[in-house]
């Protein structure tokens, strides 16, 4: 096999286009599902739950406890929420 043979950049998914937040790529890291928590605004220390990234680059989140929705700018209106228990399935 020759050098121009290997390409790696079509290997494991190299080369699909992402975004980035917080230094951290959204295609290598899905934020949908994860838990957070808030940072500023009505619900500031409250823990919720990242529905998905809408067009302007905001993130829906749903803050535990309330039906609203709410749209925060990751790392600096929100954080992930690191869970690290004695289970690492759980982390």
């Amino acid at each position: 096999m020759s050098p121009q043979d290997h390409q790696p950049s079509r290997e494991a998914g190299y080369g699909k286009k992402s975004r980035t937040f917080g230094g951290r790529s959204d295609s290598l890291f899905g934020m949908q599902g994860t838990r957070v928590l808030i940072l500023s605004g009505q619900f500031e220390g409250e823990e919720g739950i990242c529905l998905g990234k809408d067009r302007n680059g905001r993130w829906a989140i749903s803050p535990d406890g309330s039906d609203e929705i709410v749209s925060l700018l990751c790392d600096r209106e929100f954080a992930l929420l690191i869970d690290l228990s004695a289970d690492p399935v759980q982390n």
